[in-house]
């Protein structure tokens, strides 16, 4: 495929995006990796915990037979650990490692830290992990990569919002004419992707400036001096991309007023202007890589473990902005994002992702409406996400049920293709798949020859184990239900655990209303009247893999399935409930309508162990339904002391039952979904 011709302008940006190999991102994968080979399954490395103590105390019951008490004197996620390894220090002496530090599932804040809150990790076997897979040269090879294959990519970006910017600047026609000719190989407007691939030529100079000095704390910039005498500067890495001056005198002075060093040198640029900037770009992350990764190079040098040898090194916690890196050296990172900047800064990852995400679709709207690029061929095919500001969704007034309770397809259809839009853009990491990284049976293949749990490419989003699901639930939670198997029940564990794997790397999503059909005819209604109802202020637990829809057209589809019409029976039997979960801050729902063979359910999936209360029972009828409604709100944890329910069957919740049910040989479903609380 000639992908240079066939992918939009969006796409363009979302591959360059999907493949730019943030930091934090490549070594969580890398976490990832190391956890599922030691413990056989996937944990969000994130959340798990190296801590080392000053003293320990030996136990019988702890996975390293030792336990400590808190705060621990230094503490990392085991992401940042994959980073800065473990001190020299710790690696000469490698088999203290589990008396003085270990691995849990709690943060520095805890008072305990024992077999009831441990990872079953082996520091020492972990150790020899990151020495084998070397992540510091794994993730040089991956940007080397990246320079090489998306470079080009890069440039396109630039070019475009570079023209985006002159389209929106106070020029003259002829101003402009000038300042494409002295940038742009190709100058026809509108312009296209095939346009906005030619590079300037190699030896030429069109004018351009680069205003340099060896203060590392200085931005880029670029100066050009039009025939009339006005100014123009270039920021590659600011909002306002292109400052139009009037003269040199005023050039001067916004130089003395932005740029803090008097240590600055003006140099001619040869040849491609976005080819100079990318280059830049790119050399400032292979330092940064080289400042902030320990190699095995480093740690194998006897001078360096000897100079650090007397004191333990210091390790601050990494924040996880490594990948709006690539955005903000194109100008799309700094006034774009103050809308979104509570989000992108201070919310959880699925919503910084989605202000990160937005800040390019900003641009590309940008793009859309800009006449200097207004060639269809750009945006050809390519469905935008919604902006973030229409992402959020204030909670609503009561539900117009007899709106949604009819045979509705065209309603259900258009619903479904918003709720889809809304959850693409909230997916904006998924790594997009190298097509020169496949295994021998056509997997797709991360940095680490591992294949990808999600992934995207040019036909749309990936995941085996989603995909599954959507179209053969039963084959995993048949397991959770205690019904027959498909096959061995190592078999079944293992899919609730690559399941698990690929919810984590899409992370959650709180913004939106979600509904949920249940009935005695599916086997999961519960009694809203008599002994054993279900009362407000119960608490539920989903003890399976659960589905949610943001789209309540679909409820109707739902209660109207072909088993329900064969089985001659009402489709709203006497336990019928609608569950409604309002949006909220401990709502753990992972959209994955773009993965499903089902979009048009524009579904969200909870993982089990996730717990709800009954805030409202209302009685819904109309002409062809009756049912409860069941408004419910998230909570972080169940409340001490409170009734737990399974929110399948009504009945009270037990973690012996489920320990059985699950099989006791293997206890890595219990541990990872219903942990022991601490």
């Amino acid at each position: 495929m000639n992908d240079k011709q066939l992918l939009p302008l969006a796409q363009v940006a979302q591959r360059l995006l999907g493949q730019f190999p943030d930091l934090h991102g490549l070594a969580r994968q890398a976490a990832g990796h190391v956890l599922r080979q030691q413990l056989g399954y996937w944990l969000d490395p994130d959340t798990l915990y190296w801590h080392e103590f000053q003293s320990a105390a030996s136990s019988s019951r702890s996975y390293t037979g030792w336990r400590h008490r808190g705060p621990p004197r230094r503490s990392l996620s085991l992401t940042e650990l994959v980073i800065q390894r473990f001190s020299p220090q710790q690696q000469t002496a490698a088999d203290a490692l589990s008396v003085y530090g270990g691995f849990y599932r709690v943060d520095a804040s805890h008072a305990h830290y024992d077999e009831r809150n441990e990872v079953r990790l082996d520091p020492q076997r972990v150790l020899k992990a990151f020495w084998q897979m070397d992540f510091a040269g794994r993730y040089s090879e991956a940007l080397s990569r990246f320079r090489e294959q998306r470079g080009e990519d890069y440039c396109v970006l630039a070019r475009a919002r570079f023209l985006a910017a002159v389209g929106q600047s106070v020029l003259s026609e002829l101003e402009r004419r000038e300042l494409l000719a002295a940038t742009l190989r190709v100058t026809l407007l509108p312009s296209s992707l095939k346009a906005l691939r030619e590079d300037y030529p190699a030896n030429a100079r069109g004018g351009w400036r680069s205003l340099s000095s060896s203060d590392p704390g200085v931005r880029p910039l670029f100066l050009y001096s039009l025939k009339t005498g006005r100014q123009c500067v270039y920021l590659p890495d600011a909002q306002n991309v292109l400052v139009v001056l009037d003269d040199r005198a005023t050039l001067q002075a916004w130089i003395e007023a932005h740029v803090a060093s008097n240590d600055t040198q003006r140099q001619a640029v040869v040849g491609d202007l976005f080819i100079h900037v990318r280059e830049m770009f790119m050399d400032q992350l292979t330092h940064e890589a080289h400042e902030r990764l320990t190699t095995n190079a480093q740690l194998r040098k006897a001078e360096w473990l000897a100079g650090l040898q007397a004191a333990s090194m210091l390790i601050a916690p990494m924040a996880p902005l490594g990948w709006p890196v690539i955005l903000t050296s194109l100008g799309l990172g700094t006034a774009s994002l103050v809308l979104h900047l509570d989000r992108a800064i201070n919310g959880k990852v699925a919503w910084r992702t989605a202000a990160w995400w937005a800040v390019l679709v900003d641009v590309l709207f940008i793009l859309l409406d800009g006449a200097m690029l207004r060639a269809s061929e750009l945006f050809a095919d390519a469905r935008l996400p919604p902006r973030v500001a229409g992402l959020a969704q204030t909670p609503a007034a009561a539900v117009d049920w007899e709106r949604y309770m009819a045979p509705a397809a065209d309603e259900l259809l258009a619903m479904s293709d918003q709720a889809l839009a809304r959850q693409e853009a909230l997916l904006g990491t998924v790594p997009w798949a190298d097509l020169d990284s496949v295994s021998a049976s056509g997997t797709y293949l991360d940095a680490f020859g591992e294949p990808y749990p999600v992934y995207r490419d040019e036909h749309g989003f990936g995941s085996a184990a989603i995909a599954e699901y959507t179209s053969s639930p039963e084959r995993y939670n048949n397991l959770w239900q205690g019904l027959p198997l498909e096959g061995s029940r190592a078999e079944s564990i293992r899919r609730s655990h690559d399941l698990a794997h690929a919810l984590g790397q899409l992370g959650v999503n709180n913004q939106v209303r979600l509904y949920r059909a249940a009935s005695g005819l599916r086997g999961s209604g519960i009694p809203t009247t008599g002994e054993g109802a279900l009362a407000v202020g119960d608490v539920l637990v989903t003890s399976d893999f659960t589905s949610f829809t943001e789209n309540p057209y679909a409820l109707w589809e739902v209660f109207n399935d072909p088993q329900t019409q064969a089985s001659g029976k009402g489709a709203f039997g006497d336990n019928a409930l609608v569950y409604v979960l309002e949006p909220g801050e401990d709502v753990q729902a992972t959209p994955i309508g773009p993965f499903s063979r089902r979009p048009d359910e524009a579904e969200s999936l909870m993982m089990p162990g996730r717990y709800l209360q009954v805030e409202k029972l209302t009685p819904v009828k109309g002409d062809n339904h009756r049912f409860m409604e069941v408004c419910l709100k998230a909570l972080a944890r169940a409340p001490e002391g409170a009734r737990v329910r399974e929110m399948r069957t009504g009945a009270l919740f037990d973690r012996q039952v489920m320990a059985e049910r699950l099989g006791v040989e293997d206890d890595g479903l219990m541990r990872t979904f219903f942990a022991l609380p601490t």
